[in-house]
């Protein structure tokens, strides 16, 4: 009996020790897991942040701004641009899909174009990586129409931003012709500016032209001397970026018409500023470019970790003229 009573302890004492084994082994996979989800969450997160260009300073504040907030926060970032500037759709287009096959976790994207890259979105939707659009939207309707959506999207409310700027138009320039120049037909943030500022004109103001130039400071050029040649009688200029505002203020001195007309234009870089002090730009609208493009990283970032973000995350915007052009930060 005393044999068959130790032979069953030590069954006993082999099932617990087992059970024992068994349970750490639990634990410690329980750990791992743990461990691998909060080293997810801290720096093994990848986000592509895609703009359409790194031509001028507008796109190079942005690049600073996230890879400063990426590196605070350490986490991976790959910065993208097509090669071919704001005019390579089809170049956007690729590096959105090559960042979907790479598997990064979130992607941030200034749009080039409101619809081309409404079929990338949608096979981001599909691949489980969320998506942020920064700066320019995308046509919601025709996405919505694919089945596709957007997380979130960081940046500024245009149409107000740029009404503001023609409600000091109205307030500060002499009632006449009024042309505009516009960005890349297609892309909802031209179209958006526009609307803005014609919005705040009243029936003394008439826009006798407006023509897109693609964003592009020699083809703002371009179009500001045909729209003179043709309407000589232009005193107002609403161009829809600074880049375009440079070029436009170029031509109106090579027609010897500097100081004959108003400009007015959306951005705010160093030419501006210098420009607002020389007294050939009235006014232009600043925002705090690398703030939000920080803001954007940490939407994406938030929307890969699973968190909830909101719909829209606006910037506040502020009027630059010549009364607080001398507040600005050097």
């Amino acid at each position: 009996m005393k044999k068959v009573m130790a032979m069953l302890l030590a069954a006993v004492l082999a099932a617990t020790m087992c059970g024992c084994s068994k349970n750490g082994e639990k634990s410690n996979a329980n750990e791992t897991a743990a461990e691998s989800e909060a080293g997810k969450k801290e720096d093994n997160i990848t986000i592509a942040f895609i703009v359409k260009s790194l031509e001028n300073q507008f796109f190079t504040d942005t690049q600073e701004g996230a890879e400063a907030r990426a590196e605070e926060l350490g986490v991976n970032l790959t910065f993208l641009a097509p090669a071919g500037g704001q005019a390579d759709i089809e170049g956007e287009v690729q590096l959105v899909e090559d960042s979907i096959i790479k598997g990064v976790d979130a992607i941030v994207l200034d749009a080039s174009d409101n619809a081309a890259l409404n079929s990338s979105i949608k096979k981001a939707n599909d691949a489980d990586i969320p998506v942020v659009l920064y700066n320019d939207t995308v046509d919601m309707d025709d996405l919505e129409t694919l089945g596709g959506r957007i997380d979130s999207y960081v940046g500024l409310n245009s149409v107000e931003a740029s009404k503001k700027v023609g409600e000091y138009c109205v307030e500060n320039s002499k009632p006449g012709k009024v042309a505009i120049i516009e960005g890349m037909s297609g892309v909802v943030a031209s179209t958006e500016r526009v609307e803005g500022f014609q919005s705040a004109l009243t029936d003394d103001f008439e826009v006798a032209a407006s023509q897109p130039a693609d964003w592009d400071k020699n083809e703002a050029y371009n179009v500001m001397q045909n729209i003179l040649t043709a309407n000589p009688d232009i005193s107002i200029v609403w161009a829809v970026s600074s880049t375009m505002g440079m070029g436009a203020i170029q031509a109106i001195e090579d027609m010897n018409l500097s100081g004959q007309i108003d400009v007015y234009d959306f951005d705010c870089e160093a030419d501006d500023v210098k420009a607002i002090k020389d007294g050939k730009l009235c006014a232009t609208l600043r925002y705090p470019t690398k703030e939000w493009a920080a803001l954007a990283f940490d939407t994406a970032l938030s929307l890969a970790k699973g968190e909830t973000v909101e719909d829209n995350v606006y910037t506040e915007v502020q009027v630059i003229t010549p009364d607080n052009v001398d507040t600005l930060e050097q």
